[in-house]
C-alpha cells in the first residue's frame, strides 16, 4: 500500500486559526421536549453515545412530582438485556449534576438521561452509587463547541484505501508531535520526570489534565514512591483539606487517618503548592476514572517506576502493559472514591480502556523515539470505545465512503481522525487545505 510520510503531512498543515462558530441550536423547553417525547415522535430506537443499540419498549409514566420526568420505563438492548427504571430529560448533560440529580435518591432508578447539548468533552451520567446511566442525544442536539467543530461535508478520498493511506499519514504526524513534545521536556527535567508527567496527564484524562499535570511536577516519581510518597500526593491534590467524613465506613476512615499522620507534619511546609479545588473536576466522569482513585494509581506507578521505565526504555510492550496491570492497592483495589460504598470485588487500578490510552498516547510516543520500527506494530493496536464524535468525523471527512465499527475501531484511525479535525480547525483555508490532501492522494 502506498504510504504518505508524517514530513509532507506537516507541511500542509496551517498555522493561523480560524474563528469559532457563532451558530446554535435553537433553544427548545423541556416540557415540549417531554411532550414530544412521550409522543414517540423522536422514534423508539436509538444507538448511545457508548454506541450500543436500544429499543424503546414502554415510555413509563409522566411523573408529575419531583423526580425523573418518566417513571416504570422498559428498555431493550441490542444484546437482549431489559432495563426497567426511569428517564430522564434535560436541555444539556450538565443539567443532571447541576440540577442536584447526582445526590437525589429519587433519581436512584434512572436508566436513561435524553438531552439537546453536550459539551466538546464527553460528560457521564452517574447515581449516587456510581452506577453509569445510558445517555442518549436528541436529534438536531450538537455538542457546545470549545471552538469551531468540523460540521461541512469534505470528501478527502475516493476510496477506502485513500483514507487508510490519509489517515496512517496523519496517526503518524500526531505521534511524532507526541514524541517531540515528550523528548523536549526530557532535555528540560529528564527521562523519568517528563515520562512521570505524561502519566499523570494521561490518568486527568479530558478534564483533569491540568491539575494532575501540576501534580506530577510538584511530587516527582522520587518523591511520590518514599514512604511519606502517598500522603504528599493526596495532600497536595487538596483532597486532605476537608473534614475527615464521619459517615464513611471504617475502612474509609482508618485510611484517612494514616495519611493525615504523614500529611500533617508537611502541610505548613507545602501549603501554597496545594492545588486549589476549583481545577478539579470530580462530576460527570466515569467513577473508575475518579481524580481520588487515580491519584492513588499515580502514587503506585512512582512505587513501580523501575519495572515501567524499563519497558519505556527497551520499547518492551508486553513488560509495560504487564507492569500498569499489576498495579494494586490494599484500599483503592476495592474503592472508586473517598465517598463511595467499597466494591463487592477488587478492580485494577489501571485496566481496560485507560491501558489502552496509555499504551496509545505515551508507550508510542516514548518509544518511537529510538525505535520507529515499533510503527508497524502500532498499526495493529486497537483505538478506544468507539463513539458518536468517530462516526461524525469518518462522515465529515469521507461521506461517500462506507465505513463501519472494524475501522473505526483500528486506533491508527481514531488517531488520524482526531489529527484531521485539529488540522482542519487550525487552517487558515480549510478548502485549500483539502484540495491538497485531495491532489496527492491522485498522484
Amino acid at each position: 500500500m502506498k504510504t504518505i510520510p508524517s514530513e509532507w503531512y506537516s507541511s500542509l498543515a496551517a498555522t493561523q486559526r480560524i474563528c469559532e462558530d457563532p451558530r446554535s441550536a435553537r433553544k427548545t423547553p423541556e416540557i415540549e421536549v417531554q411532550t414530544r417525547w412521550y409522543a414517540g415522535e423522536f422514534g423508539t430506537h436509538w444507538t448511545t453515545l457508548d454506541a450500543i443499540p436500544l429499543r424503546i419498549v414502554d415510555f413509563g409514566e409522566w411523573n408529575r412530582e419531583p423526580g425523573p420526568d418518566f417513571t416504570g420505563a422498559t428498555l431493550q438492548l441490542g444484546d437482549g438485556t431489559i432495563l426497567r427504571g426511569d428517564v430522564e430529560i434535560d436541555t444539556d448533560v450538565r443539567d443532571w449534576e447541576r440540577h442536584g440529580h447526582v445526590d437525589n435518591p429519587a433519581f436512584d432508578r434512572t436508566i436513561l438521561h435524553v438531552f439537546s447539548r453536550q459539551p466538546t468533552s464527553r460528560f457521564f451520567t452517574r447515581t449516587r452509587e456510581h452506577r453509569l446511566v445510558h445517555q442518549v442525544i436528541l436529534p438536531g442536539g450538537q455538542n457546545t463547541p470549545v471552538h469551531n467543530s468540523p460540521t461541512d461535508p469534505l470528501q478527502l478520498c475516493q476510496t477506502q484505501d485513500q483514507a487508510v493511506i490519509l489517515l496512517r499519514a496523519a496517526a503518524r504526524y500526531r505521534l511524532h508531535r507526541k514524541s517531540l513534545a515528550l523528548t523536549r521536556a526530557a532535555e528540560a527535567g529528564g527521562d523519568d520526570l517528563a515520562w512521570y508527567r505524561a502519566f499523570a496527564v494521561t490518568l486527568g484524562y479530558k478534564r483533569n489534565k491540568l491539575p494532575f499535570l501540576l501534580l506530577a511536577e510538584r511530587c516527582g516519581p522520587g518523591l511520590a514512591a518514599s514512604p511519606g510518597g502517598e500522603a504528599l500526593l493526596f495532600g497536595l491534590a487538596g483532597f486532605l483539606d476537608g473534614p475527615e467524613p464521619s459517615l464513611v465506613p471504617v475502612a474509609v476512615r482508618d485510611y484517612l487517618r494514616g495519611l493525615w499522620e504523614k500529611w500533617w507534619p508537611l502541610r505548613t511546609a507545602n501549603d501554597r503548592l496545594v492545588i486549589s479545588p476549583d481545577l478539579w473536576t470530580l462530576g460527570g466522569i466515569r467513577p473508575a476514572n475518579h481524580p481520588h482513585r487515580r491519584t492513588a494509581a499515580l502514587v503506585e506507578i512512582a512505587r513501580h517506576w523501575k519495572s515501567i521505565s524499563s519497558a519505556l526504555h527497551t520499547g518492551d510492550r508486553k513488560q509495560f502493559v504487564d507492569a500498569l496491570t499489576a498495579l494494586e492497592h490494599p484500599f483503592w483495589s476495592f474503592h472508586f472514591n473517598l465517598n463511595a460504598a467499597p466494591l463487592k470485588t477488587p478492580q485494577a487500578l489501571i485496566g481496560g480502556q485507560r491501558l489502552q490510552d496509555i499504551v496509545t498516547n505515551l508507550f508510542y510516543p516514548v518509544v518511537l523515539r529510538g525505535h520507529e520500527s515499533l510503527w508497524e506494530e502500532f498499526l495493529n493496536e486497537p483505538g478506544s470505545t468507539v463513539e458518536r464524535s468517530h462516526w461524525m468525523l469518518a462522515s465529515r471527512f469521507f461521506p461517500n465512503l462506507e465505513v463501519d465499527q472494524k475501522f473505526l475501531k483500528a486506533g491508527v484511525h481514531q488517531q488520524g481522525l482526531l489529527q484531521l479535525e485539529s488540522d482542519f480547525l487550525s487552517a487558515s483555508d480549510p478548502e485549500s487545505f483539502a484540495e491538497n490532501i485531495r491532489k496527492h492522494l491522485r498522484l
